[in-house]
């Protein structure tokens, strides 16, 4: 028997390199971590669903993200943290990966970058972790270029 090559491709890898092909066709630049965020983020909510239905991990998605927003302020650190974080990785993701869509919408495209940054500035203000706060910092600071990044990589999935 002759032997195959085979390739396994899992789905962070498959995102990397879809990643590393949006911000070289754009000509753009992006730290490590950030890619690593952007991959994660891409391959734990490969079925949309994940982020965008209720569930136990997402008690209020489907709620308006500024309402999750104003709530988050009103609780305790570490349910802020979780409140922030789906607030932050949805219009991350949105705002990105299916920014075409929000062309149809009834919210802008400036309203995730918004809400996003906001959301992102405020985990980094309540980390414990420096290395977090000074991730969550870096993702406010490179908030377009990441939703660039995403929405050339929605681009480079449809083509393959």
């Amino acid at each position: 028997m002759k032997n195959k090559l085979s390739i396994i491709f899992t789905p962070f890898l498959f995102f990397n390199e879809l990643i590393e092909r949006s911000i070289s066709e754009q000509g753009l630049a992006l730290d490590d971590s950030l890619k690593f965020y952007l991959a994660s983020l891409l391959s734990e909510n490969m079925d949309p669903d994940k982020l965008l239905k209720k569930s136990e991990e997402h008690p209020y998605a489907g709620m308006p993200l500024a309402i999750i927003f104003r709530q988050s302020l009103l609780e305790q650190t570490e349910k802020r943290r979780k409140m922030l974080k789906y607030v932050g990785d949805y219009s991350l993701y949105v705002g990105g990966y299916f920014s075409e869509s929000l062309k149809k919408g009834l919210v802008s495209h400036s309203y995730y970058i918004s809400i996003g940054e906001d959301a992102f500035s405020g985990l980094s203000a309540i980390s414990r972790q420096k290395n977090l706060s000074i991730l969550y910092n870096d993702i406010v600071d490179n908030f377009i270029q990441m939703l660039l990044i995403l929405k050339g990589v929605s681009h480079l999935t449809k083509k393959t």
